[in-house]
């Protein structure tokens, strides 16, 4: 139910990128640190990386950001994958 959501949202981000490197200019900042780890979860879902196909400004700046020592240093371990169904 969110996608029509999350899709605005990356196209808010999208035309905010089309001029700069980062979302409010040319330099890193908090607005730029606060939607990468949304980023992150978002690409993990099938939605959500179906939704950045569709933003590649939003990819790029993504990847760029990423590859960053510090973000890499502070990116969550993804969890396992359980085997089992879980329980209702």
């Amino acid at each position: 139910a969110a996608v029509p959501e999350v899709e605005h949202q990356l196209g808010v981000a999208e035309r905010s990128l089309a001029g700069s490197r980062f979302l409010a200019g040319d330099a890193l900042s908090l607005a730029d640190l606060f939607l990468g780890p949304l980023i992150f979860w978002l690409a993990k879902t099938k939605e959500g990386a179906a939704a950045l196909e569709k933003a590649p400004a939003v990819t790029d700046w993504y990847q760029a950001l990423a590859a960053r020592p510090s973000f890499a240093a502070t990116a969550p371990p993804l969890p396992e994958r359980s085997e089992q169904p879980a329980a209702d």
